[in-house]
């Protein structure tokens, strides 16, 4: 609760005009997203340009995102100098379609902190304890749901946003890059580098989810048997089989041409057979060693995914067996870094981008 109890703090000292509805407006998008909001897409995007054409100067510069509690963030329309309304509104749409099942308990569990806090510290708000039950109380008999912003937030802070998911969010640089990009060139190839667990899969899902694009996997890219010498795996990065990443996948979609790129067999450790990956404009590389110095140069954007390395851990051990987790922290993290330190990973990259929600 304490987490909750310190957003809420911060948010009343940054926003003293706010009223009970605008908390139950904030905790309510935190805990549901915005899924009560799209039931036409076409009619969202129409309704973006209709805002956006009108914000105020002010609003042009507010921040890009302001985060909630949870996995939804409010991002800002002033985010649209660097990206598309149609991206924009693709991602709120995508965030409002996903459903994580624990969203009542959130909502009553952010109420509860809000009237804890209320009573605890009654000078943080514009508004007293007893205010906020009666509002709740009103609030419960039309049956809950969406509510509204306040006149008196709307003149205070010109609220202009859409909520959408957090691993959308970390990448709007990224996205409003390959926009650019794809203004400019043909063909466009992506890498995604950067520590295990940081996001690299995930945030190439949200990418292909966004943009008609292809996804290749360095995992599908290891050292076959024959070649995992002691003088090859002392190099850093020297377990990725970049040639075959090369010879199979970059140089075949910088020429427009047909990607063969074929899965790793783990089981016979050596490459399996070949698939068939038509061109496409853009073309994502994601996973540790793609901005190997013998890659790098292939690429139109370099994207280092930065994660702190305490959240690292935490979600290696929430997704891996207790064995698999000792595997990384014994000898997949360190190979890792090693990587990134002698042949400066993240100094090479165009955007180096922070994960950590």
């Amino acid at each position: 609760m304490k987490p909750l109890t310190d957003f809420l703090t911060a948010y009343a000292e940054a926003h003293p005009a706010a009223q009970p509805t605008d908390y139950v407006k904030l905790l309510f998008q935190s805990a549901f997203g915005g899924e009560h909001l799209v039931a036409d897409p076409a009619g969202t995007l129409e309704r973006l340009v209709r805002e956006a054409a009108g914000l105020s100067s002010a609003q042009r510069a507010q921040p890009w995102v302001e985060p909630l509690p949870g996995p939804i963030c409010r991002v800002n329309l002033s985010v649209l100098q660097a990206v598309s309304p149609e991206s924009l509104n693709k991602m709120f749409c995508l965030s409002a379609a996903e459903k994580d099942g624990d969203g009542e308990a959130r909502f009553q569990e952010g109420i509860e902190a809000l009237l804890n806090l209320t009573g605890e510290k009654p000078g943080l708000f514009g508004f007293s304890e007893d205010a906020l039950r009666a509002y709740l109380t009103a609030y419960r008999a039309k049956g809950g749901g969406a509510v509204r912003h306040s006149e008196a937030f709307r003149q205070a802070y010109g609220p202009a946003y859409r909520v959408v998911r957090k691993e959308y969010a970390v990448l709007l640089p990224v996205i409003g890059a390959i926009e650019k990009l794809l203004t400019e060139k043909e063909r466009v190839l992506v890498a995604l580098d950067g520590p295990c667990g940081g996001g690299k899969t995930e945030s190439a899902r949200r990418l292909a989810a966004l943009f008609d694009c292809n996804v290749f996997h360095a995992d599908d890219f290891y050292l076959p048997a024959e070649l995992r010498t002691t003088e090859r795996l002392l190099e850093p990065g020297g377990n990725m089989h970049r040639e075959r990443l090369l010879e199979e996948v970059l140089l075949p979609v910088q020429a427009g041409e047909t990607a063969r790129p074929r899965r790793f067999d783990h089981a016979r450790l050596a490459p399996g057979e070949a698939q068939t990956v038509r061109p496409r404009r853009l073309n994502i590389i994601e996973g540790s060693y793609s901005l190997h110095p013998a890659l790098r140069d292939a690429y139109d954007l370099r994207v280092f995914l930065h994660i702190p390395p305490e959240e690292q851990l935490e979600r290696l051990r929430h997704r891996e067996s207790p064995e698999s987790f000792a595997q990384f922290v014994e000898r997949w993290i360190p190979l890792e870094e090693r990587y990134f330190a002698a042949c400066k990973v993240a100094q090479c990259a165009d955007l180096v981008i922070s994960t950590a929600m």
